[in-house]
């Protein structure tokens, strides 16, 4: 059983250096950690916040968006770095 899991995590590993290896995947992975990391510009603060339901969604889709990056991380950490710099120059350009 572990070799099966062993040989889907290499298989999940390569698919995620795949769609890396091109701009438009990056760009997608970049839009979710974004769109699911922050709000308005504003990291996530659900203090105060009288809708619990809503605070727990969030929180665990900043927790999706936390796991994603980590991943994302550790398969290829150049294309990582990469997709990062492409953000942040396309954040530059929509200023």
């Amino acid at each position: 059983m572990r070799l099966l899991e062993d040989a889907g995590q290499h298989n999940r590993e390569k698919d995620i250096r795949w769609i890396m290896s091109d701009p438009r995947g990056r760009r997608v992975f970049a839009g979710l950690i974004h769109q699911h990391l922050e709000k308005d510009g504003v990291c996530f603060d659900d203090a105060g916040r009288a809708d619990a339901y809503a605070s727990a969604f969030d929180s665990g889709m900043m927790q999706f968006a936390v796991d994603i990056n980590q991943e994302l991380r550790a398969a290829c950490p150049d294309e990582w770095l990469l997709m990062q710099a492409e953000a942040m120059q396309t954040e530059e350009m929509d200023e």
